[in-house]
């Protein structure tokens, strides 16, 4: 048997006291015995306070850097609205341009029907 003298000290003063102990006695000192043996146990893993205002600190630098991209990104001067504006005024010159070839097309014709009247 591999039992260390400790163990085996524990068991005989166990014996020993529940020969001599009353039920609620020993009911009571296993309730003691119990609450000892909570206060011993780890109370899991403690953050320190300096890890959580890092943490919350960067988190913060983050989302700033997250909203000042999504800003640029709709309002500056590469924006969104930029973009948008342009493809507009594109469409609209594409449009205007079109127009003047017709105006244009059409003073040729007329131009071309003078120069032939003139040189007849």
């Amino acid at each position: 048997m591999n039992s260390s003298p400790d163990n085996r000290v524990e068991a005989i003063e166990e014996e020993r006291h529940q020969e001599a102990a009353s039920p609620e006695e020993v009911v009571q000192e296993e309730v003691v015995q119990e609450e000892a043996d909570q206060e011993e146990a780890p109370r899991g893993r403690t953050v320190p306070l300096g890890y959580f205002f890092r943490r919350m600190v960067f988190s913060l630098v983050a989302i700033l850097a997250l909203v000042w991209y999504v800003d640029v990104l709709f309002f500056g001067e590469n924006s969104l609205r930029v973009l948008s504006r342009l493809t507009q005024e594109k469409a609209h010159l594409l449009t205007q341009s079109h127009a003047l070839k017709l105006a244009n097309q059409k003073l040729q014709k007329k131009y071309f029907e003078l120069i032939q009247l003139n040189s007849d």
